[in-house]
């Protein structure tokens, strides 16, 4: 009996001495594939931040393009005001120097005299020239108008200027509570040049709250929208921008009447490098990069067409990033 419990006590001991080394091994492979899953972690993460990376180096380049396709209308937008600006300052000179001669006093008064004549104002308007009244009057009336029309020049220079500086200044990647209205205003003055050829722009703001999203990528998203939009025109049309408020979200609805998209393109619209246009008057990326602008926003794209007959692209927008994805959360945050 005693001989059998000994047995018995090895036994287990054996068993128990077993299960150790298996528990032994587990934990090592355990840690193993922890080690393991750790590494590719990191090598996602790695993947991960070169993804953003690259996106973010995407989403730039194709906003210096959108700016590059636009320079020579932007160039032409400000060489129209400053040309007129130069004009104007000419003809002021001129006017300038009409009145002056109007008011000098003869080169022969005596220096002796000033101070007695600066006393007596009759004796300085004797020696002044006589003007011609109709000259004069013609002066008092146009220099007014020809400093207004400068100064809007200068007025319009400034604006185009600072909606360029809004639009492509890429430190300002950070998310912000914006005004869209705003955003769309200064987007419509920077593709000024290339819409008015085209089309006239109808606008139709509804009344909405400030949106919290990333200013500089929803511009370039509405600047690629309506440059779309303008291209599609051939001759003369109209693009109309309606904005409204849909439960907590914000719809800008950019319609044109341009010549629409044939129905076995709609699908790949979003696809990277797709393109209807001529070689070499698209990069293909324009809808690609705002596509994912505006699903890292948490919002949608929506797309109608109908040949000959115009597109509509509709862009919603949640009005807070409180309830985004956990991404876009992290994003902010970091």
């Amino acid at each position: 009996m005693k001989i059998e419990q000994e047995e018995l006590l090895t036994q287990t001991q054996h068993k128990l001495i077993e299960e150790i080394e298996k528990g032994k091994k587990l934990e090592l492979e355990l840690r193993a594939g922890n080690k393991e899953l750790n590494e590719r972690s990191r090598e996602l993460e790695d993947s991960n931040n070169k993804l953003k990376e690259i996106q973010a180096q995407l989403i730039q380049s194709e906003k210096m393009a959108a700016v590059g396709l636009l320079a020579a209308g932007i160039a032409h937008e400000i060489n129209n005001p400053m040309s007129f600006i130069k004009s104007n300052l000419s003809i002021i000179g001129d006017y300038i120097e009409s009145l002056l001669s109007m008011v000098s006093l003869p080169d022969n008064l005596p220096a002796g005299k000033a101070r007695d004549e600066q006393e007596k104002p009759e004796s300085i308007s004797n020696a002044k020239a006589q003007p011609s009244s109709t000259e004069f009057n013609y002066l008092r009336k146009d220099i007014p108008s020809v400093l207004k029309e400068t100064s809007e020049g200068i007025l319009r220079v400034i604006a185009i200027v600072k909606d360029l500086r809004e639009f492509s200044h890429s430190s300002e990647e950070n998310w912000q509570i914006f005004d869209l209205h705003k955003g769309l205003d200064s987007t419509i003055n920077i593709a000024n040049n290339e819409i008015k050829y085209h089309a006239s722009i109808n606008k139709v703001y509804g009344d909405l709250p400030l949106i919290e999203c990333i200013p500089a990528q929803i511009n370039q998203v509405i600047m690629n929208v309506i440059v779309n939009a303008a291209q599609s025109i051939k001759k003369s049309g109209v693009i109309t921008v309606t904005t409204k408020l849909k439960g907590d979200r914000v719809s800008i609805s950019i319609a044109d009447t341009g010549c629409g998209i044939k129905p076995e393109h709609m699908e790949h619209l979003f696809d990277p490098f797709f393109t209807t246009k001529p070689v070499g008057e698209g990069t293909g990326l324009g809808l690609s990069v705002s596509y994912g602008i505006v699903k890292a926003h948490g919002g949608n794209i929506n797309i109608s067409s109908e040949v000959g007959i115009g597109t509509t692209v509709e862009i919603l927008l949640p009005i807070s990033q409180h309830s985004a994805p956990a991404e876009i959360q992290k994003s902010k945050n970091g």
